[in-house]
């Protein structure tokens, strides 16, 4: 496989862009990822208060996720703070793609500096403890002019081999990983995982319940196999071969026939 074998994320990626705003307005991103070598697609997905299952379905299509808001919405309130856009979505996208695939991009900021940076990630932690990068973009930010190394002088340098999978979270320019034997299945074993429920998951649920019936039809039948056997009633699977209804009477000594007969003949002489 050669270098390309060496690289994280030697596949290719689908990319997609999460955002509340329109799309004309990180209209210049997705142009500039289309440019990012191994990028085959780029995605757009459009968040609301009412499509949270849309989206999750394009987040497992994704192999990279960039949550996008734009400070002309009012402030930067992406999460941790009150009346805050992507609490939710910004968890569930780093539990579904996993932190090192996932970073924010917050546009169209007055200060771009590392201290604006990384006031942000104090006063939104998760921003940090969820994702793999911020980036902040101001106006001058959106010039991307050929391959500047520096992380500072070129954020859509850094961005484009963040992606690409040329450097990872400690910004080191090269990594050494070898991913000749990487498979990337785990995001199609996934999508089958959810096929396959979405198709059987009511036959599976059927044959649940009639086991848990039948189950309980064999417990009540020997529950009741059980009493009839230990109630002390001849029945015939305890009765003896040549029972009598006698033989089960209780024995006593006072049977009426040997009761002593009493003479009720009046006696004259005690004056009746």
């Amino acid at each position: 496989m050669g270098r390309l074998g060496r690289i994280m994320m030697a596949y290719k990626h689908v990319v997609g862009i999460f955002s509340r705003d329109t799309r004309d307005a990180f209209d210049w991103l997705d142009r500039f990822l289309l440019t990012i070598p191994g990028v085959n697609d780029v995605r757009t997905i459009h968040i609301t208060n009412t499509n949270y299952i849309e989206v999750m379905e394009e987040a497992y299509k994704c192999t990279f996720a960039i949550l996008y808001h734009s400070k002309n919405r009012g402030r930067i309130n992406v999460a941790d703070v009150t009346d805050a856009l992507y609490d939710k979505e910004l968890d569930d996208l780093s539990r579904c793609l996993g932190r090192d695939r996932v970073i924010v991009v917050i546009d169209d900021v007055e200060d771009s500096c590392l201290e604006a940076k990384n006031n942000i990630l104090q006063k939104q932690p998760s921003i940090g403890r969820l994702t793999i990068e911020l980036y902040l973009f101001g106006d001058q930010d959106k010039n991307y002019q050929g391959e500047a190394s520096n992380f500072t002088g070129n954020k859509l340098v850094h961005m484009k081999r963040l992606i690409s999978g040329k450097i990872n979270k400690d910004h080191r320019p090269e990594t050494s990983v070898n991913m000749d034997n990487y498979v990337p299945y785990t995001d199609k074993s996934r999508k089958n995982i959810i096929g396959f429920l979405k198709n059987y998951g009511v036959m599976i649920f059927g044959i649940i319940v009639v086991l848990v019936i039948v189950a309980v039809v064999i417990s009540c039948n020997r529950y009741t196999e059980n009493w009839t056997t230990t109630a002390g009633y001849p029945t015939t699977s305890n009765m003896p071969t040549t029972w009598h209804p006698e033989s089960s009477l209780p024995k006593t000594t006072h049977h009426p026939t040997n009761f002593t007969s009493v003479d009720t003949t009046p006696n004259p002489g005690n004056g009746t």
